[in-house]
């Protein structure tokens, strides 16, 4: 980011850097959207949003795994199963 900063985007093609719709290969390109999916700018755009909000819905996902394998000491399948075993037992409140 910094060296594009000085040189400019142009200037970043020649050592394989392109702007968007340059380079067949680039992302949205065309072996990255062989149903033309990107074709319609409105649903381009309501498309690139959801896809960051799922982004940020998986990570904090992954956060909760890990703070749950944190605090219970056993991985997400086995606190399921004993969730399904026993759930008036084996929820959030037996770690409060």
């Amino acid at each position: 980011p910094e060296h594009a900063r000085y040189v400019g985007l142009r200037g970043l093609e020649p050592v394989g850097i392109f702007l968007n719709g340059t380079d067949a290969t680039y992302p949205g390109g065309g072996i990255f959207d062989p149903l033309g999916l990107a074709d319609d700018a409105a649903k381009l755009q309501e498309q690139k949003v959801a896809e960051i909000k799922h982004g940020r819905l998986a990570m904090v996902t992954m956060l909760a795994f890990a703070v749950q394998a944190a605090v219970t000491k056993a991985g997400p399948v086995d606190n399921l199963l004993s969730f399904l075993a026993d759930p008036a037992h084996n929820n959030i409140t037996a770690y409060l």
